[in-house]
């Protein structure tokens, strides 16, 4: 058993809670974003932002308006689509707005939250996502609005929070050594591939759920992996084996900026990667270089 496991993000996409049970826009969201249902979730909990309607103004295809922050004014400008006339339609509040589009379904209007104006005009205003509740699943995106963990999450959430949903799918590669110490590498195992036909598939996205709930010490919705000692954990140590594994690690690495800059009660720096030896558990999480130096020399 002496295997290396890497995992790192395929794709990630947040959905606004808000747009959860809008059936076309969870249609929407999952062809433009899902090759296959397999997907590890994050509920996170932010700081709520609103639309000041007072200040929306819009000159054919540009967008004016004002978001509201923590009693602060964020003045934004912005175009959804190039030389396409838009228009402000009844119905629009101030966690959404309801755009036509010329050239768009008129019948299904565009929706447009705060969190999506803040993220495509890259503008950062102290709003860091925080984790309370990991999860994975093998089923269709929609079967997730009836979660027991995200309608839990709903009904506790305080008034000045609001909670975000990001769903994910991961890419797993394998290395090991021959003889003579030759590495062999077997890279890209999951990208589009239906996970609920592939055991191995499956095996290495439950032990990805676990060591991301231990590694963020996610509290209150994720009551198992939190503080168990990960080395008796009888599941993760059965696929360890049986996959050949010893050392498991990699990354949550997305895009730039604080919208996917993941914090825990437990961890509040920006450190994506982070790797575990399991036959030397009690040394806690290693980085990179540590981890490959045991591997390679160990």
């Amino acid at each position: 058993m002496n295997k290396i496991l890497f995992f790192e993000i395929q794709f990630c996409s947040p959905i606004p809670f808000i747009l959860l049970h809008d059936e076309k826009a969870i249609n929407q969201f999952t062809s433009r974003f899902f090759y296959k249902d397999s997907l590890i979730y994050f509920i996170c909990k932010v700081k709520k932002v609103r639309f000041d309607m007072k200040s929306i103004s819009i000159n054919k295809d540009v967008i004016n308006l004002s978001l509201i922050f923590n009693k602060k004014v964020i003045p934004v400008k912005f175009c959804i689509v190039r030389d396409r006339e838009v228009k402000l339609l009844e119905g629009s509040t101030n966690k959404l707005l309801l755009l036509d589009i010329e050239g768009y379904d008129a019948e299904n209007p565009i929706k447009i939250t705060p969190d999506l104006v803040l993220r495509n005009s890259k503008i950062e205003i102290g709003n860091k996502p925080q984790l309370i509740y990991i999860g994975y699943s093998f089923k269709p995106i929609r079967r997730l609005l009836n979660h027991e963990k995200i309608i839990k999450a709903s009904a506790e959430i305080e008034d000045d929070d609001e909670l975000r949903l990001y769903v994910s799918s991961f890419k797993f590669s394998f290395c090991y050594l021959k003889e003579k110490k030759k590495l062999v590498c077997i890279s890209d195992i999951g990208i589009q591939k239906d996970v609920t036909s592939d055991e191995q598939l499956k095996d290495y996205v439950m032990l990805v759920e676990r060591i991301l709930i231990n590694y963020f010490q996610t509290e209150g919705l994720n009551d198992k992996h939190v503080d168990m000692d990960i080395n008796k954990d009888r599941l993760f140590k059965k696929i360890l084996m049986k996959n050949g594994v010893r050392f498991i690690g990699g990354g949550y690495e997305m895009e730039d900026g604080e919208y996917f800059d993941f914090l825990s009660k437990h961890i509040d720096s920006s450190e994506k990667h982070f790797y575990l030896d399991y036959e030397n558990i009690k040394d806690g999480y290693l980085t990179h270089e540590e981890i490959m130096d045991r591997f390679l020399n160990g």
